[in-house]
């Protein structure tokens, strides 16, 4: 009588070495897929709101980066993926302000690679600073606004206004040349002003510019014990010298190019007479206007570039020529140190 079953050889079973190795790389594959799926997702929802924000600091590989979608919205900054406007995230923008705060240095232009520049603001918040809003949303620019402390109470509503198109950023108290103030008395006019904007933008405040631009090693370390990177520009429109309009719009059309930081001032009548043309302009030449931190993630400059001072956005070809010299050199040693010879 046959058996009512058969028994069967059973399958030879994989060795356990073998089953660690097959259940590693299935995670490792589903976690670069899971990875690349979280930056799609950004990418589509933004990253208000999105769930996987911590997915825009996502290393990939030049192979996996070159397949992504956005490849061809990327800079050669640290950007990271753009918004539909074309602008870095507020993350990225954060980290490139820390990026340039840990040298302890200014900065005065960006690297002057891209298609970017920022006209800047000093003085406000004033009797113009609503018109000057208007014509920046029409042209579908950003800017950083450098505001003195002691004149938010007469226009309390203008920071956080102004931190939607682009951000603030701080101009001491009462408008003094810190250089005579000492560190102390330095320390003081940019702790209240920065406290106030913060309750007043409902922002942190990374940013600052001395007044007439005086600056020096002391007001550089002062500075940076409160947090603010100081920022300086590498064209003054000489607005607050009472420049004519034609002047003002000369000055300010040799200042935009790419990598430029253009000077201005919202309290002047002929600067708001004049920002249409310079908006313009800046159209002309096929220029996106952006605020510092954008500028900084966009078109960083290089820290030579930094370390020079202003020479570093005179000579900023130089510079670029240094730093694609240096690029090279690494490419071709593997990133290798130069060996030194001792005899």
């Amino acid at each position: 009588m046959a058996p009512l079953y058969e028994e069967r050889s059973a399958a030879p079973r994989p060795s356990a070495r073998s089953s660690a190795i097959f259940l590693r790389r299935r995670t490792v594959a589903l976690g670069v897929a899971l990875g690349v799926l979280a930056v799609l997702l950004v990418a589509a929802a933004g990253e208000n709101g999105s769930p996987f924000q911590a997915a825009i600091a996502t290393t990939l590989t030049p192979a996996q980066e070159a397949k992504l979608p956005w490849r061809q919205q990327y800079t050669s900054g640290s950007a990271g993926p753009l918004d539909a406007r074309g602008l870095p995230s507020p993350a990225a923008q954060r980290a490139a302000v820390r990026r340039f705060y840990r040298l302890g240095l200014p900065v005065w232009c960006g690297g002057g690679r891209g298609t970017y520049a920022t006209v800047t603001f000093d003085d406000g918040p004033s009797k113009y600073s609503g018109e000057i809003m208007r014509l920046l949303t029409r042209a579908g620019a950003q800017t950083t606004y450098f505001l003195i402390g002691g004149s938010v109470a007469e226009y309390p509503d203008i920071p956080r206004q102004q931190v939607k198109l682009g951000g603030v950023a701080d101009h001491t108290w009462t408008h003094p040349d810190l250089r005579t103030l000492g560190a102390a008395g330095a320390a003081s006019e940019l702790r209240r002003t920065k406290t106030t904007l913060e309750q007043a933008a409902g922002e942190r405040v990374t940013l600052m510019r001395p007044p007439y631009g005086g600056r020096d090693a002391t007001t550089d370390k002062v500075s940076h014990r409160l947090g603010l990177l100081p920022v300086m520009w590498d064209s003054d429109t000489q607005d607050s010298l009472g420049a004519g309009s034609e002047s003002i719009l000369e000055n300010a059309t040799a200042g935009l190019r790419p990598g430029g930081i253009v000077l201005m001032h919202e309290t002047k009548d002929t600067t708001l007479a004049v920002l249409p043309k310079i908006l313009a302009t800046a159209k002309q030449k096929g220029l996106s206007l952006v605020s510092i931190p954008q500028l900084l993630a966009l078109d960083p400059p290089t820290e030579s570039q930094v370390r020079a001072g202003g020479d570093g956005c005179s000579e900023r070809q130089r510079f670029q020529q240094q730093d694609d010299a240096t690029s090279m050199r690494l490419a071709r040693d593997g990133g290798a140190a130069p060996t030194v010879t001792t005899r």
